[in-house]
């Protein structure tokens, strides 16, 4: 089985998911709040594509136990986040939901949470067998959640924040998830009894190239709005900095390569940084 070397380098970044930006914002209006609701549920559809790179990383052999310990992490913070985004958590600043179509929806992506984390925490623990439900879960629960989002957009832009910013958060916050997913699907073609990954992988970076085109430049016909900020037009091009040192790898192996091991850790931490460098873009336009 091919092994992929040790990335201690992302020891310093493997926390830094854990721990929302400041939420003092979140505290101070209805528009506020909501705005806040959207970028957390945005943040789950990330976290579920999270788990499931991390995962196959370490059944893959690289860097099992930082890579196992990233899942976990990944794992206990989805959990938290879904129950507190539908029964409330006082300490994430979030309330009961009680928009019915959104409850529902919540409740689903529950159902096939369970199905997903036991499917996750059995390959951690050795089990290959699991790796079908695996693959299945992540695809389901992300589509799932996808589509609580897209409620949530519609719902809380609707009198209390301009819908054009709404959308905004909810396709920034979507460039956190593909940035995953994008990962997980290179790291797929690696996996021994995952589907082939490759098609799936050149549509997803395609995704993410043109999202963030349209969140730099501004596009009408799809309701993104140009950045309203300097500063954040400054934030999104250097996550396109990032994505342009990034991309090149992934159409490599989604055009029939194989991952590069001796470039593998810089790739790695390269990836890394762009979901760190999004993460904090979509928090300024939460901010606005």
């Amino acid at each position: 089985m091919p092994r992929f070397p040790v990335i201690a380098a992302f020891c310093a970044l493997a926390l830094w998911l854990l721990v929302p930006a400041p939420l003092s914002a979140a505290e101070g209006s209805a528009a506020e709040l909501a705005k806040y609701k959207i970028n957390i549920a945005g943040r789950q559809r990330m976290l579920s594509q999270r788990i499931a790179k991390s995962v196959c990383l370490n059944r893959i052999g690289a860097s099992a136990e930082l890579q196992a310990h990233q899942a976990r992490t990944a794992i206990l913070e989805f959990d938290k986040v879904l129950t507190g985004l539908r029964h409330g958590d006082a300490e994430l600043k979030l309330e009961a939901e009680v928009n019915p179509e959104i409850a529902a929806q919540l409740d689903h992506v529950g159902t096939l949470w369970l199905a997903y984390r036991a499917a996750a925490e059995a390959l951690l623990a050795g089990d290959a067998g699991q790796v079908g439900a695996f693959v299945q879960g992540a695809g389901e629960v992300l589509v799932a959640m996808n589509k609580a989002v897209g409620l949530m957009d519609k719902a809380y832009g609707a009198g209390l924040i301009h819908p054009d910013l709404a959308h905004a958060i909810n396709v920034a916050g979507r460039q956190r998830m593909l940035s995953q997913k994008a990962l997980k699907e290179y790291c797929f073609t690696e996996l021994p009894g995952a589907p082939e990954s490759r098609g799936d992988l050149g549509q997803t970076v395609a995704s993410f190239d043109a999202a963030l085109t349209a969140l730099i430049q501004g596009d009408p016909a799809q309701n993104i709005l140009l950045p309203p900020t300097w500063e954040l037009m400054a934030q999104l091009e250097g996550v396109g900095s990032i994505w342009a040192r990034v991309k090149p790898e992934l159409d490599r192996v989604a055009a029939g390569g194989v991952p590069e091991r001796a470039e593998l850790s810089g790739f790695l931490s390269d990836t890394e940084a762009l979901l760190k460098e999004m993460n904090s873009a979509v928090w300024m336009y939460e901010s606005i």
